[in-house]
């Protein structure tokens, strides 16, 4: 861990992937760059596990293609669908199993051994902006930003009070929970990714690269307040036909905040908002990593234009270029997520897929195609 610096160019908040690759990238291009995490590293996250072929392009263009493939990730092959009346099994193309905890460890490796300061343990808030630059506070003291870059995640924890009032979440938003289980708690081969959806949310699991099982779900909030985390995904599990646990979960279950959110807008005066910081819905279709990774590629040559000369059309322009890419894909997996919640649209589409796997292949190829980008300041890691 760095100490805090009084000043640098770009602040980023949150060390998860799309902090941690923007932090990268904007160090290539010159720039001192201070990424900041209030967790200690490394450190587990609430999150489905797997790498979709569209992250894995990302990372090949910013040459982490070698430090990802020494991860040892498990390559997904198959996408086991459960609900209470039936399963399907729809074969998987390009996906590797890698837990949170390794992933994340990884790309702030990689920024750390750019020139990136890295200050975990640390919490921030995003101050007042004046006199050309961002005051950060936090307990190791302030620090002038130029510019700085909210990958804070879903918590918000870089904002004030008076922007999380207004962001906007959905008033049918479910949570998520994560747990890791020991290796033998379930009996799930390595290669697939077991889905069970039913009337209390949904439930994935998968085998990760240190042989353990990741467990992520999207759950009402109703029966976590009911039944708490893990009885409701217990209850899923059984009425999916899926044998439970034999043993518990390596830590106690987490939870997020609501999954479905907005913030009411992307960017303002030298912030610019990446990954869950700039809203999110349920993570059926599992490109979470991905959003937050192209979020943290499009974003850096604005941020980079701004360090050169801060105008207020950057915010306009992050506004629109964010609609038309990763907003558009959200809006794509927030109607698969709504239709999941309908018992009859779950039963005809697990029914569908059984029968016919090749369905689904037009849903698997929209969710997982690689994304047109290029590198920042050149240079591989």
């Amino acid at each position: 861990m760095s100490r805090l610096p009084e000043s640098c160019d770009v602040a980023i908040v949150g060390a998860g992937p799309g902090g941690s690759l923007a932090a990268l990238r904007l160090r290539r291009a010159g720039h001192r760059v201070v990424l900041i995490d209030r967790a200690r590293f490394p450190r587990r996250k609430v999150c489905g596990a797997c790498v979709g072929p569209a992250a894995l392009h990302l990372l090949e263009v910013e040459g982490l293609g070698e430090r990802i493939r020494g991860l040892s990730g498990h390559p997904l092959r198959t996408m086991e669908l459960r609900g209470p009346d039936g399963q399907a099994m729809i074969r998987l193309r390009g996906n590797l199993a890698i837990s949170r905890l390794a992933f994340d460890q990884m790309l702030v490796a990689a920024a750390r051994e750019a020139g990136v300061d890295f200050v975990d343990g640390c919490r921030v808030r995003i101050g007042v902006v004046a006199d050309g630059g961002v005051d950060l506070e936090t307990p190791q003291g302030s620090l002038r930003a130029s510019v700085v870059v909210d990958a804070a995640g879903l918590s918000g924890a870089a904002r004030s009070p008076q922007a999380r009032r207004s962001t906007r979440v959905a008033s049918d938003s479910r949570i998520g929970a994560g747990a890791s289980f020991p290796a033998n708690a379930f009996t799930l081969p390595e290669g697939i990714l077991q889905m069970v959806v039913g009337a209390e949310g949904y439930v994935g699991l998968v085998r990760v690269e240190d042989g353990s099982v990741n467990v992520a779900a999207a759950l009402d909030p109703a029966a976590v307040a009911a039944h708490g985390i893990g009885l409701t995904v217990e209850r899923l599990l059984r009425d999916a036909g899926v044998a439970l646990p034999e043993r518990g979960p390596l830590e106690r279950w987490r939870g997020t905040p609501a999954l479905t959110w907005s913030p009411a807008t992307v960017a303002s005066e030298r912030v610019f908002r990446i990954g869950d910081a700039a809203g999110y819905v349920e993570p059926f279709t599992g490109e979470g990593m991905a959003w937050a990774l192209e979020g943290a590629h499009r974003v850096t040559p604005l941020v980079d234009a701004a360090v050169g000369g801060w105008h207020d059309g950057l915010i306009e322009e992050w506004s629109r270029l964010h609609a038309r890419t990763v907003a558009r894909r959200r809006r794509t997996c927030h109607l698969l997520a709504r239709g999941l919640r309908h018992g009859m649209v779950v039963r005809c589409a697990i029914a569908a897929a059984a029968r016919a796997p090749f369905l689904a292949s037009p849903f698997i190829r929209v969710t997982s195609r690689p994304r047109t980008c290029s590198p920042l300041g050149g240079g591989s890691s």
